[in-house]
């Protein structure tokens, strides 16, 4: 019978080369799926039976039904059809299957077919592959119906994930009506870039659906926004071009959730995200984040990751994705290499009825491992070598070898090295040259034509169809269309058809060629980007770096670490200003030099103290040398921000002399530049260290400047300059010196003040220091509930962020919270937390912090742990008057109190005069309160009432306050007892 040609839809079925074709793609199919659909689209309408089907197809063969399941499942995965609305082949229920689809057939001679290219075909022919296809068609129908998927491929490099992706991409029906973004990991060579590939793929999608995507961003992730040129420059022109402020992990975190789930409220959202093993850390924290998340979200990410590669660099991704595994938030997909039979089949499919030798599929798998990519370049190689030869229309091997004589180089690099040098010199030149253009030093496979002009110092129009020749036969390039610059550079884009290629090319450019193309790159880029910079910052720095232009590198690393800290990847930022200072000790001693130094520390300081924690000694490295590089340049300015970071590190320290005098030094600066922004920070500076050194009025004064001075619009950038933002600090302050000094309302006022401020900033770290000293002023208020929801709100954050110090701050007020709630267990629990807590080392910080376990100790009722707390010798003196009220009550509180009667009212009356010294009336009347209370048991009334009423009468606000009510209930039973009248009655109606 002759062989029938058979078309449905934009299918055909050509029965005498075993292929099917989509559009005149080939679709891979094992032979068994080919013969089966053959049959069922031959028969079409009519119902063939599991037993035909059988008889037919598994001829002489015992097979059970799951042979068959298989076959038909793979055949609907080639066809997109859908077993439960399927438009090709229906199930018959315990009886078969029948084709359903509209047929029309042909009979007659084979076609000539012309001449097929490995390359042409590589993309179209996926072998091998079915159970990675199936797993993601799972994923994919789990998530359309709202169960968000994370699907992780893995293998080795060449062996086939990105064409795995996109043929599943194409071939799922599922996909067509889905918003699909692509995003590419790179190996890069300096600096990484914080949450690169997420931003690439919505730079994707960008360019597909803008409108729309540019809505979402505003109203859920602005801060995003603002990092994606092409869709923020009509946003930034209606905001007047501000700058993106400060922002820390949690806000990208939470914003870019907001905004995917936004995305995929609308419709299905694919996220592809490639090599994750060269991603930066920021973009795993959000993938884990997102994949941990439970609310439904119609969300499938799919990201291909190289196992060997994770594990050599010991990158996070490893324990992430073995967590979430555990945890079933996620679905391994591990592609294999290619056996014998999956080799046959693609032959099949490149080389249709070609009459390869029998044993040519194993030779193949045998040299190349069965890995994709080799076996592709192999099948080039040999084709270029006419060792595969058309011959009356049949591909066959060359009359005079044999397959035993394939010799293959050692490995793919060479392979790729032939193929290279088949070229001619000019293609060769160009190829080189483009993998220098593409991402420098790394393996991102995207550049344009303009680039490469540069790199050889030509016009553009020599090379043009050099290059478009290379794309158009698929040599190693593909084109992209086209892209323009900030100067309105129009060009032609292409990309290698892999990132061996740019490797492998890459490595062939000499040293000294490397150096001058990269610099010319460099230079042209520099002028290509003059106002968007920012947007290519890490490749001029590279190109810089590499072209030995050390300043310039320096100068864009600097760039590169600046959108890191604002996008809060503190970590990548402290590793481009760390490669930013080796560059620097490459250059001659200039005052442009020095300059730029001091600005590469003082951007790395504040990025190691929000990664590291305030008092890390590298911070103090980092001041003085800058210090000293100030004093040589003149540059006041920069001193300003030198002396203040010092004056921060030396309070932590407990070095508060040096920092006292910092802070006075910063007034007169201040004044003397007469910069009303300088002088807000200068009161910031002394409301601390007068805070530290125990004089609260003054502290307080200071705060109150920096209230006036605040303005929010105006010194929004603050907070990435000096890391907290001034006006939420001197609410803080004004608060918590409010308590100190009588004040309570005032005190809670501006507490909530700080807090709602820091909201609206949505700046982390001011909001996580506002909101602890918010639950500080409501544990003294002795406000319960709100205490302890407060201490939980700041510890969720503190973690949430990675805040070392603030973690451990919030584990000891949380510790307090509890013992004022009464919950002994989870009191004591969270003090042994915080007693393992990590945070860096701290003399000022330690010793406030005991203050506060001693307070959880003494509502605790163990006397002799709280003492042990304040045996240490105190750093500061802020909490002077507390710890010494705070001893007294412990040592009352002792199981004997008669034996320390006379110790704790020493103690007493130390703590009431050294309150009254610091004018602290907090204190005041929490001395006066104990000491009453021993006068009272020896029935002194009336020395315990004059010791007590003055201090009670002297308060004109905070009533509801724990302390005020118990004071003023004692003010009154000891006037009865003065005045000879049982107090009983008179207690029992106040209350």
């Amino acid at each position: 019978m002759a062989a029938k040609r058979i078309h449905f839809g934009p299918f055909r079925i050509d029965q005498a080369n075993a292929t099917l074709t989509h559009d005149g793609d080939v679709i891979s199919l094992t032979p068994k799926a080919f013969a089966l659909l053959s049959y069922l689209a031959d028969a079409a309408g009519q119902l063939a039976t599991k037993h035909r089907i059988f008889a037919q197809v598994w001829r002489n063969t015992v097979v059970t039904d799951a042979a068959l399941t298989v076959c038909i499942r793979e055949i609907r995965v080639a066809l997109g059809d859908d077993a439960k609305n399927p438009r090709y082949i229906e199930t018959v229920p315990k009886r078969g299957y029948r084709f359903i689809g509209h047929v029309t057939k042909s009979v007659g001679d084979q076609e000539d077919i012309p001449p097929i290219t490995v390359a042409a075909k590589t993309e179209c022919c996926v072998v091998g592959r079915e159970d990675a296809l199936e797993r993601l068609q799972v994923c994919l129908s789990s998530a359309l119906a709202g169960t968000r998927q994370l699907a992780l491929l893995a293998g080795e490099p060449g062996i086939g994930k990105t064409t795995a992706i996109e043929a599943f991409l194409r071939h799922s029906p599922q996909t067509k009506n889905a918003w699909i973004a692509k995003g590419q990991c790179i190996e890069h060579y300096g600096a990484g870039e914080p949450y690169l590939p997420i931003l690439d793929a919505l730079g994707d999608l960008a360019r597909r659906e803008r409108p729309a995507l540019t809505d979402i961003l505003a109203h859920h992730a602005p801060t995003w926004l603002a990092h994606l040129p092409a869709l923020s420059a009509g946003q930034e022109q209606a905001s007047g071009g501000r700058q993106a402020a400060s922002v820390q992990p949690g806000r990208m975190l939470r914003e870019i959730t907001g905004a995917l789930e936004a995305i995929a409220e609308r419709r299905l959202l694919i996220l592809v995200l490639e090599d994750l093993h060269w991603s930066d850390h920021a973009s795993i924290d959000l993938l884990s984040f997102l994949a941990r998340r439970n609310n439904p979200a119609r969300l499938l990410i799919a990201v291909s990751y190289r196992p060997a590669d994770v594990a050599m660099q010991r990158h996070p991704i490893k324990k992430i994705t073995g967590d979430l595994q555990l945890r079933g938030h996620c679905t391994n997909v591990a592609l294999q290499f290619l056996d014998r039979q999956h080799i046959a089949s693609y032959l099949a499919a490149v080389y249709p009825g070609h009459g390869f030798p029998a044993d040519f599929p194993a030779t193949v798998q045998q040299k190349c491992d069965g890995n994709p990519l080799f076996m592709v370049n192999l099948l080039a190689y040999l084709q270029s070598r006419e060792l595969l030869q058309r011959i009356d229309g049949q591909w066959r091997l060359a009359a005079n070898f044999a397959t035993r004589d394939i010799c293959i180089p050692g490995d793919i690099e060479l392979v790729i090295n032939q193929q290279v040098e088949q070229l001619d010199s000019v293609s060769q030149e160009l190829l080189e040259a483009a993998s220098v253009a593409s991402e420098p030093g790394g393996s991102a496979t995207e550049f344009t034509l303009a680039e490469v002009a540069a790199a050889l110092s030509v016009d553009e129009l020599e090379i043009e169809a050099g290059i478009e020749r290379l794309a158009r036969h698929k040599l190693f390039l593909r084109s992209l269309g086209t892209t323009e610059w900030p100067d309105g550079t129009f060009s032609s884009s292409y990309e290698f058809t892999h990132a061996l290629y740019q490797k492998v090319l890459y490595a062939r450019v000499s040293a000294v060629r490397k150096v001058q193309r990269h610099r010319q790159l460099g230079l042209r880029l520099e002028i290509g980007f003059a106002t968007r910079s920012e947007a290519i910052a890490t490749k001029l720095a590279v190109h810089f770096e590499i072209g030995r232009e050390h300043f310039r590198a320096v100068q864009y690393l600097t760039k590169v670490a600046a959108t890191a800290a604002t996008r809060g990847a503190n970590r990548e930022a402290i590793h481009a200003l760390d490669n930013a200072r080796r560059l620097l000790r490459k250059l001659p001693q200039t005052e442009q030099r020095d300059r730029l130094e001091i600005t590469v520390l003082l951007l790395l300081a504040p990025a190691i103290t929000a990664r590291q924690g305030n008092a890390t000694p590298a911070i103090e490295e980092c001041y003085l040398r800058a210090r000293e590089l100030c004093e040589q340049t003149g540059e006041l300015s920069e001193q300003f921000r030198v002396l203040f970071g010092l004056r921060s590190f030396y309070i932590i320290r407990g070095d508060l002399d040096k920092a006292y005098e910092l802070a006075q030094s910063l007034l007169g600066l201040a004044t003397a530049l007469n910069n009303p922004d300088f002088l807000l920070e200068a009161h910031v500076g002394l409301a601390n260290s007068e805070y530290f050194a125990g004089n609260h009025r003054a502290s307080h004064a200071q705060a109150l400047k920096g209230v006036a001075l605040y303005n929010r619009k105006a010194h929004a950038g603050h907070a990435l300059l000096y890391g907290l933002d001034p006006g939420v600090f001197c609410y803080a302050r004004a608060g918590q010196t409010a308590w100190f000094l009588g004040y309570p309302e005032q005190a809670l006022r501006f507490e909530q003040h700080a807090v709602e401020l820091a909201e609206v900033l949505q700046h982390p770290y001011s909001l996580v220091l506002a909101i602890h000293n918010q639950t500080q002023i409501l544990l003294y208020h002795g406000s319960k509930r709100a205490a302890l929801d407060s201490a939980r709100r700041g510890k969720a954050l503190a973690i949430e962020h990675g805040f070392s110090f603030l973690q451990a701050w919030a584990l000891y007020l949380n510790a307090w919270a509890l013992a004022l709630n009464a919950e002994t267990d989870a009191s004591l629990a969270e003090i042994k937390s915080a007693s393992m807590a990590e945070r860096p080392v701290s003399a000022v910080a330690d010793s406030y912090l005991t203050v506060f376990l001693a307070e959880a100790y003494f509502l605790l009722g163990d006397a002799d742990r709280g003492l042990a707390c304040l045996a240490a010798p105190a750093a500061e003196h802020a909490y002077d008057a507390e710890r010494s009220c705070l001893q007294a009550e412990c040592t009352a509180l002792r199981t004997d109190p008669a034996a320390v009667a006379g110790q704790a009212e020493a103690l007493f009356h130390e703590a009431l005069n050294l309150s009254r010294l610091q004018g602290v009336k907090a204190y005041e009347l929490r001395a006066a309160t104990g000491l009453a209370r021993l006068l009272m048991r020896r029935k002194e009334y009336r020395q315990a009432y004059e010791c007590l009423a003055p201090v009670v009468d002297w308060y004109q606000e905070g009533f509801d306050t724990a302390d005020l009510q118990q004071a003023g209930l004692l003010v009154i039973k000891l006037e009865n007892r003065v005045n000879g009248q049982n107090s009983s009655t008179n207690v029992v109606e106040l209350l």
